[in-house]
């Protein structure tokens, strides 16, 4: 039986969105915290079944919504506590916490400015290092 099944998750327009899953990223959306620690015991209760294992130390949780200022206790996973943290990173994005949902995009910015940067240097570099040494090729020394 999935999340789904249980009634547990979040629905937007009709669409369940409870679980998001990409490779081994999973993330859990709810809109009660107990009912998000029903979720975890029920994806480590099927992790086990499947033999496999979730890292409670690199799962992290957020709120957003109107507490996500409010300080909440911490959530367990196989006996294991998850933290709350102010942003997350997901799938190379960081989310942030607040009263709506928010994604920092200026990290990703100036990421995308440093390789471009990086990359123009080494194509200007290699073109003057070309035309250096075809303009020595067919230099004549006079004595």
């Amino acid at each position: 039986m999935g999340l789904k099944s249980f009634g547990l998750g979040c629905h937007i327009q009709g669409l369940y969105v409870g679980c998001l899953a990409y490779a081994d990223n999973v993330l859990l959306l709810s809109g009660l915290v107990c009912l998000l620690q029903k979720m975890l015991n029920i994806c480590s209760d099927y992790a086990d079944e499947l033999d496999i294992r979730f890292n409670a130390k690199k799962s992290c949780l957020l709120n957003i919504g109107n507490t996500f200022n409010k300080k909440l206790e911490n959530l367990q996973l196989n006996v294991l506590d998850i933290c709350w943290f102010n942003k997350i990173k997901y799938l190379g994005m960081q989310i942030l916490s607040g009263k709506s949902l928010k994604v920092d995009v200026l990290t990703r910015i100036c990421k995308f400015y440093a390789s471009a940067n990086a990359l123009f240097f080494t194509i200007q570099y290699n073109t003057m290092e070309n035309l250096h040494s075809k303009t020595n090729k067919h230099t004549v020394s006079l004595i």
